[in-house]
């Protein structure tokens, strides 16, 4: 977006009476909670209106769908909290962190802007010509120095059944960001490492910014400046993995690859930094849902597959294998193994082989939680057991990397 002053102020306003919205009704329900009292959007949003009349009237000077849909979303992260699907409970939200708002209709998209309720109408930088579908909603969320509109929209789109393409196997790892088999050729795609690459020159910036005074204009100004850094960082990598996610999907037909615990992998703290700047879990993501566009089908294998100790030639599995051998020879049949590429030979395989059930598939017949040796090598076998993170960070080093 191109917002003026005026408008900039504006949505700085947006955004303040939304985190107003979240932080109150967090501190109201955790204050009916202890009481035995459980409310809901409905309810806070009912009572909200009222405090509009009496102690809230500068809340009226933005748009009522701020409030609302600020409440709505607190509603959704209680719910997605109570399933599981998130660690923690719902958090305050802090001035100039994380700022920004969302809007219902009417939204109206012009060739150079976007007209948004009580905000009237504000350029764009890009073109939206070729903009479809019915208008939902829109996100507004500044990131550093600038401002982004995401708009939600509905449009039919017709989806390719049978896409034609090749069926590949995926592994992922921190030498090579992914290794390809196809059933003929492998392909090694390197991903752009913007943390590793940029660190210097962030840690550089932090050691300036924390020598500033906190809240001078010195610090503000340093603070853009480590900011534009990480943005700079994150559109590398987003850069990279929607290119290649999208040529994956439109071009093959099956794209099989391991069940991943992204979350329990970073938490070995030898691994965290290079997992984190490669993107498996957004990889993943990704390739979700533009294998739903496009026709394409996504198979999952268990993650806890012996898909680098097995030998894609004779199926024997080497139990001695650990992380740094990247190289290894059967023992069975006298075969030389590259340690990614062989993983990437037995993903597609056992893809294959159980596309017949489902097509998304899970670990059949291994262990949910794997033994491990108590020397720990990170590869699963015999002996204790250790604790489920370390199991999630340790038991499967060894075959995704």
């Amino acid at each position: 977006m191109k917002p003026n002053n005026e408008q900039r102020g504006m949505l700085l306003k947006c955004a303040g009476v939304a985190r107003f919205t979240w932080n109150w009704a967090i501190a109201k329900r955790n204050e009916l909670y202890r009481d035995g009292i459980i409310v809901n959007a409905i309810d806070q949003h009912k009572e909200i209106n009222a405090l509009k009349k009496t102690d809230l009237k500068w809340m009226k000077e933005v748009s009522k769908w701020i409030p609302q849909e600020s409440l709505r979303n607190l509603d959704r992260t209680w719910d997605k909290y109570n399933k599981g699907n998130i660690l923690g409970i719902p958090k305050f939200k802090k001035k100039g962190k994380h700022d920004s708002f969302r809007v219902g209709a009417p939204i109206t998209v012009k060739p150079n802007g976007v007209k948004l309720p009580k905000l009237g109408y504000i350029r764009i930088k890009e073109d939206t010509r070729r903009f479809m579908g019915r208008i939902l909603a829109a996100t507004v969320n500044r990131d550093v120095d600038r401002w982004f509109v995401n708009i939600d929209v509905v449009y039919s789109k017709d989806v390719e059944k049978n896409l034609i393409g090749g069926i590949i196997g995926v592994d992922l790892g921190v030498t090579d960001f992914a290794v390809i088999y196809d059933g003929e050729k492998m392909d090694k795609y390197q991903a752009p490492r913007p943390l590793v690459n940029n660190l210097r020159r962030v840690k550089k910036a932090s050691r300036r910014l924390s020598k500033k005074k906190l809240g001078s204009k010195n610090f503000k100004k340093e603070k853009i400046v480590v900011g534009k850094l990480h943005r700079k960082m994150r559109n590398q990598r987003k850069d990279f993995l929607s290119k290649l996610t999208s040529s994956l999907a439109k071009t093959k037909s099956m794209i099989v690859m391991e069940d991943l615990p992204t979350l329990g992998l970073i938490r070995n703290p030898k691994l965290a930094k290079s997992i984190a700047d490669m993107g498996w879990g957004k990889f993943r993501q990704m390739l979700e849902y533009k294998a739903e566009w496009y026709g394409s089908k996504l198979v999952k294998i268990g993650r806890y597959e012996p898909s680098s100790k097995t030998c894609s030639e004779c199926g024997s599995i080497n139990s001695e294998l650990v992380l740094n051998n990247r190289i290894w020879i059967c023992q069975e049949c006298g075969v030389t193994h590259d340690r990614d590429e062989n993983a990437a030979k037995n993903i597609r395989k056992l893809g294959l082989s159980n596309t017949a059930g489902s097509a998304e598939i899970q670990a059949c017949g291994v262990t949910v939680r794997p033994i491990l040796n108590k020397a720990s090598n990170g590869e699963a076998g015999s002996g204790r057991r250790c604790k489920p993170h370390r199991t999630e960070a340790h038991s499967v080093k060894s075959d995704v990397l």
